[in-house]
């Protein structure tokens, strides 16, 4: 039973929000600039008291033009049950830059390709948009992004206790360490999934990002997530590395 409250909670806070710049949460509205490609691999590893979970997302993003994204979003589960968690389809829109200030808007589509018995998915689709802020004064970076994901559940106990609507907020800021080291911290709070619970689960994440080339991220982080007595499934603690490639 704890280990599906684990997955549930990692299904719904982290699988829709992992194709962000991995460790973080808050995405960024940058775009990989028409016909161009970004491949991005991640794997993280979650721990709620004595039960663990092993998580990783493969991303692939295309650019269907200078500031439009498309990409598809594939979050797995390595610990028993193991398996392919809910996919998503989503598109990233650039719609302004000015000087050091831009914004994008990004809505996704939620497939049920996990299976619901095991807490891999909802057995139903669903869908999630984000818009995202973002202000650039080097060496710093600052980033915020508030969003709304509807989802649908299949099965009846899943009905009755998770909400459909969960909306969630978080800011991120980036500190240029030199040309190739980059310190991350990231905050947040969303409305909890239980529909008992009123809490507002919140996470702060710290972590750092190497990038030996332009084209080549390399990156590794800590989450630890703000519990509260009233929030039946959060996470303690998720460490994670990952990799994002654009060509």
């Amino acid at each position: 039973m704890l280990r599906g409250c684990l997955l549930a909670a990692l299904l719904c806070g982290l699988a829709p929000l992992a194709n962000a710049t991995h460790p973080l949460v808050t995405d960024d509205p940058n775009t990989q600039g028409s016909a161009h490609h970004q491949i991005e691999a991640n794997t993280d590893w979650a721990r709620q008291d004595a039960a663990h979970t092993h998580v990783g997302t493969l991303t692939y993003s295309y650019g269907a033009s200078d500031t439009l994204d498309v990409y598809v979003n594939v979050p797995l589960t390595f610990t028993a049950p193991s398996g392919l968690n809910d996919l998503s389809l989503g598109a990233k829109w650039r719609f302004l830059e000015s000087d050091a200030f831009s914004a994008a808007l990004k809505p996704e589509l939620l497939l049920p390709t996990g299976d619901e018995t095991k807490a891999l998915g909802y057995g139903r689709p669903g869908a999630k948009l984000t818009a995202i802020v973002d202000y650039e004064a080097r060496p710093w970076r600052l980033l915020g992004n508030v969003g709304v994901t509807v989802n649908r559940y299949k099965l009846p106990a899943d009905r009755e206790t998770m909400r459909n609507v969960i909306w969630q907020a978080s800011a991120s800021a980036w500190y240029a360490l030199s040309e190739h080291w980059k310190m991350l911290s990231d905050v947040g709070i969303a409305r909890a999934i239980d529909k008992a619970s009123n809490a507002l689960p919140g996470f702060v994440l710290a972590g750092l990002m190497y990038s030996p080339t332009p084209n080549l991220d390399l990156d590794a982080g800590m989450r630890v997530d703000l519990r509260c007595r009233t929030c039946s499934a959060l996470s303690n603690r998720q460490v994670g590395v990952g990799l994002a490639a654009r060509f």
